[in-house]
């Protein structure tokens, strides 16, 4: 949409793809590590983007804009063992008999993107 003969602001929607490196790591209350979890994951996802862009010179024109991505979620588990006596003394969930916690992770990643830059126009009018 042209505000001015110079001006413009626009809109955009887009298809992205990402890939997340996840990790998680378990630790009691002294921070000794009891486990950890860590998985990479690729997830598809879109993007909303709202800009303004300027012309400054016959050739350069400025450019603000936010963008708002959102991906799909990631859901990744693993079994920890545990002593039983040790793990319950810490308030650990769901300890099976053999000390095995079952432990899950669930992410949506957002990424919010401001961005301000300069283009040169090779075709100015």
């Amino acid at each position: 949409f042209m505000v001015t003969d110079k001006t413009m602001v626009y809109g955009r929607v887009s298809f992205i793809r990402g890939k997340f490196r996840i990790n998680d790591n378990l630790v009691d209350a002294q921070g000794n590590a009891l486990g950890n979890l860590s998985t990479n994951k690729s997830r598809n996802g879109w993007q909303l983007g709202v800009g303004v862009q300027t012309m400054l010179t016959q050739h350069i024109s400025a450019r603000l804009e936010y963008d708002y991505a959102r991906y799909g979620r990631i859901k990744t588990a693993s079994n920890i063992k545990f002593n039983n006596i040790y793990a319950a003394s810490i308030g650990l969930p769901v300890i099976t008999a053999n000390g095995v916690v079952a432990r899950t992770l669930s992410v949506r990643p957002t990424v919010n993107t401001v961005s301000l830059g300069l283009s040169y126009h090779f075709m100015a009018a």
